[in-house]
């Protein structure tokens, strides 16, 4: 049911990225940016991992023409990018490094860019964190993990906020 579920909103999600396709200028729509990363989160769900691969490389190229290279939004979506890792049962070594070093990209853009206990860093410190301890580097992850802890015990909703974040 839930696959279904999943299927049904991705469908809903993928008719309304079709209508502002067809704008000539949806590239400076936040609102198409979101839907993009909406469609992608629903088809990472889904097990569409290429599908949603393609939809978050081109949040990042959206978000580099419209903000700059170096700038909050590209440092969320490569951390975002980096995600589809975590929905593959055995990735290869060339799908971890792909992912390591997106997650590596994005934290150390927003970290340049942001002080060290913004609440916005807070997915990108999740990522990060979870991609090393799944690859066995426990230490560094935990690290990064207890650094996501303390900023959402201080700001409850940074987790939401950061999804929300254009």
């Amino acid at each position: 049911a839930s696959n279904n579920r999943h299927g049904d909103a991705g469908e809903v999600v993928s008719k309304s990225v079709s209508l502002l396709e067809r704008m000539s200028l949806r590239a400076f729509s936040p609102f198409y940016i979101r839907l993009l990363t909406e469609r992608a989160q629903i088809n990472l769900k889904c097990q569409h991992i290429k599908d949603a691969q393609a939809d978050l490389h081109l949040v990042s190229d959206l978000a580099t023409k419209l903000y700059g290279k170096e700038s909050v939004q590209v440092g969320l979506s490569l951390a975002d990018q980096a995600v589809f890792c975590t929905h593959i049962t055995h990735p290869s070594d060339q799908e971890k490094a792909l992912a390591l070093d997106l997650s590596e990209k994005g934290l150390a853009m927003l970290e340049r860019l942001l002080a060290p206990d913004a609440p916005t860093m807070v997915s990108a410190l999740r990522v990060r964190g979870c991609l090393l301890l799944r690859l066995g580097r426990i230490e560094e992850g935990i690290s990064l993990l207890q650094r996501h802890e303390k900023i959402t015990a201080a700001f409850p909703k940074a987790e939401k906020h950061a999804s929300d974040r254009i």
